[in-house]
């Protein structure tokens, strides 16, 4: 609702300071604890089924499986299946369920003291200090829902996991970002974050592209004998030229991320279905790993979600990403992207709109794909609702990675339970995916 009194919007404001002390200081948040020995794991290729070396000093890192499902044959969602989270299928009503024509995306803007601007009333708060503060939205219950997708003026599209020289993938960073920008239509990247090994590759000056700094790393061994990849999301140049910055094999997937979040960066457990640590190691990370790329390459969306679900299912926010970890001229070039909404595409904007969450993991089989297109998700009048360009397969994910709602159509809405603990949505077209951010559900 708008207001117009100055004075009444400072009472509602302090009154909402209030609320929050109350409410916060006492929130707990659903979750349960993911068995780590209910989850089989799979180690993946590349999209084009090629070997990812590494230095010839890594610590026998497991090779490829050869027989790696084809890019989108896993992890699609299907209406009643159970592709891409683990969990075990849920309701299966036909249509879509929803509402149409909403295409912002926005669950709101925070006031900014304007008498025109709506004040919303509810707790602010956030549910890891990596993320934006927020205004919390009301669900039934009594409950509140933290939701990372608030829209923006545009939507920009890049990979968050891209290979290219001075690494083993020997593709020129140039002809890299060149053939991203070139891509068609719907497919075309704006923005890219290179990711060499070991080395923060500086900006080769493409221009219709945006560059955006990044280091894939090797971490040290675990108990389990995994030594998964972590990638370091970095807001700017000021690592371009060290050599190895956060070290080679100095640090395991415990210690990593916050070496990563003290230069100002955003900690990704990669491809965690390939030189996999255990479930249990993924959970017991500290909160300073920002995300999990769900979507990567060649690797399986379903596999890698369960990594994810185990993590929220334990209390521990952490949300997902998109790249197609492209090592070579064959690889696929739309196999993972972010999709994001940000006021520009220029450097700071893309950064700090992946930092809030504000954005969809993607994948395409390949450039002839029509990609999910225009995804939303917003909450009102306490449902989670869902909008997507083209009609296709939506699916409700929550705690445990159970499936609670399977739609077809191009939109769809779900009122959160009691026990969900947490709502992601899954949305499928033929040969696309993408994969919503979680979101929060809290009580007083």
């Amino acid at each position: 609702r708008r207001v117009g009194n100055p004075g009444r919007v400072l009472t509602q404001r302090l009154s909402t300071l209030r609320m929050t002390s109350s409410i916060l200081a006492r929130a707990r948040v659903y979750a349960i604890t993911a068995s780590a020995s209910a989850l089989v794991l799979a180690a993946c290729s590349d999209s084009d089924g090629t070997s990812l070396d590494t230095p010839p000093e890594h610590p026998a890192d497991p090779g490829p499986d050869p027989t790696t499902a084809p890019p989108g044959s896993a992890g699609a969602p299907s209406a009643g299946g159970n592709t891409g989270s683990g969990g075990v299928s849920g309701e299966v009503p036909q249509g879509s369920g929803g509402v149409d024509g909403e295409t912002d995306g926005s669950g709101g803007d925070a006031p900014d003291g304007s008498d025109d601007d709506p004040v919303e009333l509810g707790p602010p708060g956030k549910p890891s200090r990596l993320m934006q503060e927020r205004p919390l939205e009301p669900v039934a219950g009594g409950r509140w829902i933290y939701n990372p997708h608030r829209g923006g003026t545009n939507r920009y599209q890049g990979s968050g996991h891209t290979h290219a020289a001075p690494d083993h993938s020997n593709m020129d960073p140039r002809r890299q970002q060149e053939r991203l920008r070139d891509l068609p239509g719907e497919l075309k990247h704006h923005f890219v974050w290179m990711t060499a090994h070991l080395t923060v590759i500086p900006d080769p000056g493409v221009s219709g592209i945006t560059h955006l700094y990044g280091v894939e790393n090797y971490t040290k061994k675990l108990p389990s004998g995994g030594a998964p990849h972590v990638v370091a999301l970095l807001p700017d140049a000021k690592l371009v030229g060290r050599s190895q910055p956060f070290g080679l094999y100095n640090y395991t997937l415990t210690e990593m991320p916050a070496r990563i979040e003290a230069e100002g960066g955003l900690a990704v457990l990669a491809h965690p279905s390939r030189y996999s640590p255990t479930i249990a190691e993924t959970v017991a990370v500290g909160d300073a790993l920002w995300g999990i790329e769900v979507v990567s390459g060649g690797t399986s969306p379903a596999e890698n979600l369960k990594y994810l679900d185990a993590r929220l299912s334990a209390g521990k926010y952490t949300c997902l990403t998109a790249g197609n970890d492209l090592h070579a001229a064959t690889s696929g070039l739309t196999t993972g992207y972010q999709h994001v909404s940000a006021e520009s595409a220029e450097r700071e904007e893309l950064f700090e709109a992946v930092r809030a969450c504000n954005f969809f993991a993607c994948r395409a089989d390949n450039e002839r794909t029509a990609p999910v297109s225009e995804p939303t998700v917003r909450v009102v009048d306490g449902s989670v609702h869902v909008t997507m360009g083209r009609s296709g397969t939506i699916r409700y994910v929550t705690k445990n990675g159970a499936v609670r709602k399977t739609a077809t159509g191009t939109s769809a809405e779900y009122a959160p339970s009691a026990d969900d603990g947490y709502v992601r949505v899954e949305m499928s077209v033929p040969g696309a995916q993408c994969y919503s951010q979680p979101l929060w559900l809290m009580t007083p």
